[in-house]
């Protein structure tokens, strides 16, 4: 059909594109702002001093209104530049290509990047605690952080502590456990350049939780491998008090949360569970035997989804009190968010002689788990009752003791408060 339209002497051989293509999608249009791509390595004490000037600052965008819509910014081709000192013109395309099915324009824009000369400066600066509400008091150890941090010589003067929020929050505690508080930056001034916050973690006292009538006290039980901790614990369940067993929910959790499966076999490997969707704990516990980093990381993983199902069920309790029993409240750092919390005590001896006749291991293997947690002295200093379970006292009468006391402190608090 072609060539029946050119001369005898005219033969035409190929047509380049031989396909037409035509897109009945609805077309629109949208007006955009333009987004700097940048790689700049400036030379040292020289950096950006103020804001990026593009020229025009907005494009017109027209295409199928189903990929406008996913449109919110149009970036430019990549600004390269090294040993920067001085302020940058440039005329840069827009990434035009990337995106076929859209026209823009203009495809071009011109860019001025103000670079200048930088100083050090510090300055103190003090911490906000976020989410304390729950809290009587909170105290921070120290109360403020040195910033150091480059300026320009322009904005060095209009630079000052009140320019920065540095905070640290208590839901991130509650949720992780541990005994310090991250420093986290909320506000850095534009055209500052942060190198360090000192210290990034803070130490941090916590005066009890505010009491809730409706919640009740909450208590934290604890001890060392076989002192007996899990039957005080079913003496109080006996009378009636709610016991939330950390150790067993995280065991639980293992095999039914989809958060925490997916992390743990993303960092241990899918053979961490078999083939019936189990956790397979020979494999996880050879896996982190001697290897403390590995062991971190699988506390990290699971301690703090077991923190918040706790948080969860303490604040679900409607009686007088309700206990948390956990093998690591004090190591967890978690004990501070309790009103009060007991140790179960046994002496060594005694706590070696019953894991040997329970588990049926050698006095070797007992003494390297009683390795891995904290000592029974410094456990005693941070508990606010001790349960002995030594064979030279009673056991029950002590937990009865302990249990008419937590009804008249939460008789006497609903008052008070």
């Amino acid at each position: 059909f072609i060539n029946r339209q050119f001369p005898s002497n005219h033969r035409v051989v190929s047509v380049n594109p031989d396909t037409l293509f035509f897109d009945f999608s609805a077309q629109t249009e949208k007006r955009v702002p333009v987004e700097l791509v940048s790689e700049l390595k400036y030379r040292r004490q020289f950096g950006h001093i103020g804001p990026v000037e593009i020229t025009p600052e907005y494009v017109v965008v027209r295409g199928p209104a189903e990929d406008i819509r996913q449109i919110e910014s149009f970036p430019t081709d990549t600004l390269r530049a090294s040993e920067v000192s001085s302020s940058l013109q440039r005329e840069l395309s827009l990434q035009v290509r990337a995106y076929p099915n859209l026209k823009v324009y203009p495809e071009v824009v011109q860019v001025h990047v103000p670079i200048g000369e930088m100083t050090e400066k510090e300055l103190e600066v003090s911490i906000e605690i976020l989410n304390d509400d729950a809290y009587r008091s909170v105290k921070l150890l120290p109360g403020k952080v040195k910033v150091t941090l480059m300026v320009s010589l322009e904005h060095y003067a209009q630079i000052g502590p009140e320019s920065f929020r540095m905070i640290v929050d208590m839901q991130d505690w509650e949720l992780n456990g541990g005994s310090t508080l991250a420093v986290q930056p909320r506000r850095i001034p534009d055209f500052v350049r942060l190198i360090r916050i000192e210290p990034q973690n803070v130490d941090f006292y916590v005066n009890k939780k505010k009491f809730d009538r409706q919640m009740g006290l909450n208590i934290g039980i604890t001890g060392g491998i076989g002192s007996g901790k899990s039957l005080v614990c079913r003496i109080f369940s006996v009378l009636g008090i709610s016991v939330y067993d950390a150790d067993q929910e995280a065991k639980a959790l293992m095999n039914t949360h989809p958060d925490l499966i997916a992390e743990l076999k993303n960092a241990f490997g899918d053979q961490v569970y078999d083939a019936d969707g189990q956790l397979n704990r020979a494999y996880l516990a050879a896996e982190v035997f001697g290897d403390q980093q590995k062991l971190n990381r699988l506390n990290s993983i699971v301690h703090p989804i077991v923190i918040q199902a706790g948080v969860e069920w303490m604040n679900a309790q409607a009686g007088p009190y309700s206990v948390k029993e956990a093998a690591l409240l004090f190591e967890s750092g978690s004990h501070q968010a309790n009103d009060y919390n007991i140790l179960v005590f046994a002496p060594t001896e005694e706590r070696i002689r019953r894991v040997m006749a329970r588990d049926r291991v050698s006095k070797e293997q007992v003494l390297a788990r009683m390795e891995k947690q904290m000592p029974e002295e410094e456990k005693m200093n941070l508990a606010d009752f001790v349960i002995y379970n030594d064979g030279t006292q009673a056991l029950i009468p002590q937990v009865l003791e302990l249990h008419s006391r937590f009804l008249d402190l939460y008789e006497e608090k609903s008052q008070f408060d």
